[in-house]
């Protein structure tokens, strides 16, 4: 599915059905929620959205440094997010000169 959407350039498309899951796989968002994240990532990543994935990214970090959160997990697992973040800046903000 994610990729088809990709493929169409209809990545605000997908993420707004991933927002909104059917009752049938709500359960498995939940369950899978940082991996969905991540490949959230990715797909923003490669379809070159700079903003979305820069806001992606911070909510992802800001969420696992909170007391509930896990960021050894992130740090350990996920370098999409770390990675996609730089990237997204470089893009978003190139040096001057």
């Amino acid at each position: 599915m994610a990729s088809i959407y990709q493929r169409q350039n209809r990545v605000a498309d997908l993420f707004k059905l991933w927002d909104e899951p059917p009752e049938a796989l709500r359960k498995v968002f939940n369950d899978h929620d940082t991996d969905i994240l991540i490949l959230r990532a990715d797909i923003a990543r490669d379809c070159k959205e700079w903003i979305l994935l820069a806001d992606m990214c911070v909510a992802i970090i800001n969420r696992e440094t909170e007391p509930a959160g896990n960021i050894t997990h992130i740090s350990a697992v996920a370098w999409s997010i770390w990675s996609g973040f730089v990237k997204a800046v470089q893009e978003l903000y190139p040096p001057a000169g």
